[in-house]
């Protein structure tokens, strides 16, 4: 499991605005975290609804969810894909849950 890559997530039943459902997800826990414990890791769903909010960060699955980072646990895992969103847009993605956080 890499920081930046894509794992299909089975988020469960929708409740609300929460993810939901089995969708892809970027993994955004730091690698050096994820080296040493990667039982439960952060994760931003992606969705393919064009929505134009600011919390949206474009990657080639689809539109990644900042303002939803959720924890999950790797029995959600359905499937680790060999796709990554790569180092730039990892980095958006991280800078914007920083703020929506007010890191």
């Amino acid at each position: 499991m890499r920081a930046g890559e894509i794992a299909v997530i089975d988020f469960g039943v929708p409740i609300g605005s929460t993810p939901a459902l089995v969708r892809p997800a970027v993994i955004i826990t730091a690698q050096p975290t994820l080296d040493e414990f990667d039982q439960t890791f952060q994760v931003v769903p992606i969705t393919r609804t064009v929505r134009q909010w600011p919390s949206d960060v474009t990657t080639d699955r689809g539109y990644a969810q900042c303002h939803l980072v959720t924890t999950v646990d790797r029995m959600q895992v359905v499937e680790l894909t060999a796709e990554n969103v790569g180092a730039v847009t990892l980095t958006q993605i991280r800078e914007i849950v920083s703020i929506l956080l007010g890191l």
